[in-house]
């Protein structure tokens, strides 16, 4: 929850753009919240459709100020590092909404994971993937798995 906060406030400086992030974020922990106490994958599935929206939503707004500079600044450098992180938090979502739509989708090396153990598996091959390091120790399993991961591989070299 933290994490979402900082997104929110770091696009804070206009209003229209934070009460949109003030609402996925809103939507996003109390769909987390919900499915803490409903265990249902339709609840998880909720909260990673709003966490991607959010996650995009925020790199987008980042981006933007980011391309609209003509001065490269520290705050300019810390932004780029943040939209790259947000990347892998968004694609990690994106994986975890994957694996729920279609169990299987990625082939675990320890197969014993509970929910929070999957969250973090998912985010661990998100950034390995989006800095193009490839462990291989969690392969997508599925074609469409394999495209959403050659996709992110793209995005992390740009």
């Amino acid at each position: 929850m933290l994490i979402i906060l900082s997104g929110v406030l770091a696009i804070s400086d206009t209003r229209r753009p934070l009460f949109i992030s003030i609402g996925l974020a809103f939507l996003a922990v109390a769909l987390r919240w919900i499915h803490y106490f409903y265990q249902l994958d339709l609840w998880f599935l909720l909260e990673n459709i709003t966490n991607i929206l959010f996650w995009i939503y925020i790199a987008v707004y980042l981006l933007k100020f980011i391309l609209h500079q003509h001065i490269i600044t520290a705050e300019l450098i810390y932004a780029a590092i943040a939209v790259y992180f947000i990347f892998g938090l968004a694609w990690a979502g994106t994986y975890q909404l994957l694996e729920i739509s279609a169990p299987h989708s990625f082939a675990l090396s320890n197969s014993a994971a509970n929910e929070q153990n999957f969250i973090f598996q998912m985010w661990y091959f998100s950034m390995v993937t989006l800095t193009t390091l490839g462990y291989g120790d969690i392969t997508p399993s599925t074609m469409l798995a394999r495209v959403f991961v050659v996709l992110e591989a793209i995005m992390g070299q740009f």
